[in-house]
């Protein structure tokens, strides 16, 4: 009897195994994180005041349109999307000026038609319609809030008024009579040397190629105002390096920082 037992245990051993690899070895990575889609034509949001449709991207006929905030002097408001991805209907419907959107949840890829209207409240009220029909069409949840931007701040320092920049002369109370801004870089000579001329304001220096350089946003922030220019011969190799001891020789220096800005964020609903 425990001989029989014993080859009854060690049978179905046998016959486990087997099958045990084999589901292991059939095992599928993990699926993509992107939202499933919707079929085309299908009505997803049941909020009331908001339609929310996906359109095929096959369709050619309509091209893409967007019509935000428009509100009137009873805050009454409608928004209006015509073949544009959920992102950027998203970001453009929130109810500041939003300079990013952060997906830490999937929202469905494809191309949707998109009209949210209410009677009273305004850009608040129809972002909130938005962000209910979201939630409930696809479990998610959107929010509004600040976050910091590393960015590189050009900046004035006290040698400044010691060895300022030339300034470039037709300026009326600080004021160009005629708006002009120029960064050439002249061929380079025999000796390795590329020559740089720049005529312009602070905001025009500090969008002049140095975000390349430094990897982030360089933002004005010298506060100084007027027409500004210098003309200089600079090494090839290193010439944005040389051209920051130029510029900080003069006065003005690169310091890092970071700006506020807004930003919308998807994420899971909770």
């Amino acid at each position: 009897m425990k001989l029989l037992s014993l080859w009854m245990i060690v049978a179905a051993m046998l016959w486990t195994a087997p099958n045990l690899y084999s589901e292991d070895a059939s095992l599928k990575p993990p699926e993509s994180q992107q939202a499933p889609m919707p079929p085309a034509g299908h009505q997803l949001s049941s909020v009331k005041g908001v339609s929310i449709v996906r359109v095929d991207s096959r369709d050619q006929a309509t091209t893409p349109y967007i019509s935000f905030k428009r509100t009137d002097f009873y805050g009454r408001g409608r928004i209006t999307a015509t073949r544009l991805p959920l992102s950027s209907i998203l970001l453009d419907a929130a109810p500041v000026d939003a300079d990013h959107l952060f997906l830490n949840a999937p929202l469905p890829d494809g191309l949707y038609n998109v009209e949210i209207s209410t009677p009273r409240g305004g850009n608040e009220k129809m972002f909130e319609l938005l962000q209910m029909s979201l939630a409930r069409s696809f479990r998610v949840q959107a929010r509004v809030a600040n976050y910091d931007e590393p960015v590189v701040a050009l900046r004035k320092t006290a040698d400044w008024d010691k060895r300022p920049l030339p300034r470039v002369k037709g300026v009326l109370f600080d004021t160009p009579i005629v708006q002009f801004h120029l960064f050439e870089e002249v061929a380079t000579n025999a000796q390795g040397h590329v020559q740089i001329k720049f005529k312009g304001d602070m905001e025009c220096l500090a969008k002049s190629g140095f975000d390349e350089y430094f990897g982030k946003p360089v933002v004005n922030q010298t506060g100084i105002e007027g027409l500004y220019s210098f003309d200089i011969a600079l090494q090839q190799a290193s010439k944005t390096a040389d051209l920051v001891a130029f510029l900080k020789d003069h006065g003005l220096v690169f310091v890092a920082d970071n700006q506020k800005k807004i930003g919308v964020y998807v994420e899971p609903l909770r």
